[in-house]
């Protein structure tokens, strides 16, 4: 057993953005010693978490420098949650020294990293600003009648890799896998035809570093994503691609702590006229804006979504 001394004073992200985004909106960053490498990468998100020092790559535990995450003397080392991964890594550093406790949690949930950091009242309010924007959602979503939800087909990072079942299911949505209980599978052309989703969404991952997101300048990747979908062999007959409701977005606003801004864009999607009023881009700025407290204006900047007359800007 390791015992974490809170508020926690010298800790090393050995993960992803999203702990980054976490902590930063919780103003935990003086807390934070060490980084990984795709952190580093987003000096306009993290002016200041991007100059510390770099500890290595993710996701593969040898692409981690373990002695340089040791030299900084960390009293915890940030993780993810459950995989076999995070596994490793944990596994990896208490071999090497016992004393230096690893935390790993959902980083989009900030409620226990406000209390490890003594940032309870910062998690509070964030907390609020998550809860307001998917009640809202929620309350206009639960009458809608099982046989009259959007049906969805949501591509993970790869082609055919079906995935975003929980995403879809928060917004109303309905999946054309519910039937499966697996969260990630490749899929084929024929069964997706089969399906035939009436949304079609494709999340662009971390292969795409500086093509989308923060740091992009055009909507190129995702143009030539989404037009690779509408022109696959045997989609033409898809009612998503006739009807042209086909979404290529950056996976950074569904799948990390900034989830709430993605979950917004795809309740537009799903349902136009029952969100009619609701605006992803501001509800981003404010996040930007309010909680990451950098200088960012999305009406100039940055490429997160796609859709040739919907959003043509990338935003």
């Amino acid at each position: 057993m390791v015992t974490i001394y809170k508020p926690i004073q010298r800790a090393v992200i050995a993960y992803w953005i999203d702990a980054a985004i976490t902590l930063q909106a919780l103003k935990a960053e003086d807390s934070i010693i060490g980084i990984t490498a795709p952190i580093a990468e987003q000096q306009t998100l993290f002016p200041k978490l991007s100059r510390l020092p770099v500890v290595g790559e993710i996701p593969r535990v040898e692409s981690l420098d373990f002695e340089k995450i040791l030299e900084l003397e960390p009293d915890v080392v940030i993780t993810g949650g459950n995989a076999s991964t995070w596994d490793a890594i944990q596994e990896k550093i208490q071999s090497l020294d016992p004393d230096v406790a690893v935390i790993r949690f959902d980083y989009a949930e900030p409620n226990k990293t406000g209390y490890l950091f003594d940032k309870k009242e910062e998690a509070n309010e964030l907390i609020d600003f998550i809860d307001g924007h998917l009640s809202q959602i929620n309350e206009r979503v639960k009458t809608i009648p099982s046989d009259e939800r959007t049906t969805v087909y949501c591509e993970v990072f790869s082609d055919y890799k079906a995935g975003g079942r929980n995403y879809i299911e928060l917004v109303g949505g309905a999946n054309i896998f519910g039937n499966t209980s697996q969260e990630t599978f490749t899929t084929t052309p024929e069964e997706i035809i089969t399906r035939n989703p009436e949304v079609i969404l494709h999340l662009m991952g971390w292969k795409y570093a500086g093509k989308i997101g923060w740091e992009a300048d055009n909507v190129t990747a995702m143009r030539e994503k989404r037009d690779e979908i509408m022109s696959r062999t045997g989609f033409t007959g898809i009612d998503a691609v006739k009807s042209g409701r086909v979404y290529a977005l950056d996976s950074n606003i569904v799948m990390d702590a900034i989830y709430p801004v993605g979950i917004c864009y795809f309740a537009k999607w799903f349902y136009p006229d029952l969100f009619k009023d609701m605006d992803p881009n501001a509800i981003h700025q404010e996040y930007l804006s309010k909680f990451l407290g950098i200088d960012y204006d999305l009406s100039k900047r940055g490429e997160f979504v796609y859709h040739p007359e919907q959003h043509p800007d990338g935003r």
